[in-house]
């Protein structure tokens, strides 16, 4: 279905809020919108919905709007979408919350290193700072330099007792998680302590991290026998239910 779309350039402070908006922010996000803000302004506009007394409905980029407000902004950049259904305006708020498609690694470690480090980067975009140094340290070109050295490896004579050419083998891998917020404190400092504890060193504060939580899970599997032979815990097994047995005596 096609409309007319109208761009303005409107007074936050007079852009109304929807009451089904489901997205919230962390003060996290919060501080990094925020960040956004200040050094980047807007770089899409709010979405709104024209209401019958001729007022402007949010229906994506509340967030935005509020910030500007407390920023000072004396108008935002607005994309009306008309006079549309609740439906109408329900559907397009998801779609502004939602993004398609996945990045390309390659480019998009390329892109991330050209406007910016890590440290800065974090402060105003949804990535962390250690997702950010593991996604511009991507290995991407090395991979595609160690392919060519497999092709050339093809035309070498088998018969050739020249050594091989070496490659770094990958020793770890990135793995994420989410914690709830009420147990996420306790959860940072188990694993800092299991690090001093156990005496793991590296530089590389995702791999200490990773090495603390493989001890955790070796040490549970070990306690709970996720380890030990089939054979053995299916007897154990056998054994329980024998002494769980109860006899009537005559």
């Amino acid at each position: 279905m096609s409309r007319n779309l109208h761009f303005s350039y409107e007074d936050p402070r007079t852009l109304k809020k929807n009451t089904w908006n489901p997205n919230e922010l962390t003060a996290e996000a919060e501080a990094k919108l925020r960040k956004s803000l200040e050094e980047n302004g807007h770089v899409r506009p709010i979405l709104v919905r024209e209401l019958e007394d001729g007022s402007l409905e949010i229906v994506g980029g509340e967030h935005r709007n509020d910030l500007s407000i407390e920023l000072g902004y004396d108008e935002v950049p607005v994309l009306n979408l008309g006079k549309i259904s609740d439906t109408q305006a329900k559907k397009a708020l998801l779609l502004d919350n939602s993004r398609y498609g996945e990045d390309e690694v390659g480019k998009l470690s390329a892109l991330l290193e050209e406007i910016g480090t890590p440290e800065e980067l974090a402060t105003y975009m949804t990535y962390t700072e250690d997702d950010l140094a593991t996604l511009m340290t991507s290995d991407i070109e090395t991979d595609l330099g160690e392919l060519d050295e497999l092709d050339e490896l093809s035309y070498i004579d088998e018969e050739d007792d020249a050594p091989a050419p070496t490659r770094d083998l990958k020793t770890h891998q990135t793995m994420k998680f989410k914690v709830d917020v009420e147990n996420a404190d306790m959860v940072k400092e188990s694993i800092e302590h299991i690090i001093k504890n156990q005496g793991i060193d590296d530089s590389d504060a995702l791999v200490k991290s990773g090495d603390a939580l493989t001890w955790l899970v070796r040490d549970y599997r070990e306690r709970n026998g996720l380890d030990a032979d089939t054979d053995d815990m299916e007897l154990e097994e056998e054994l329980d239910d024998m002494l769980a047995l109860e006899f009537d005596v005559e």
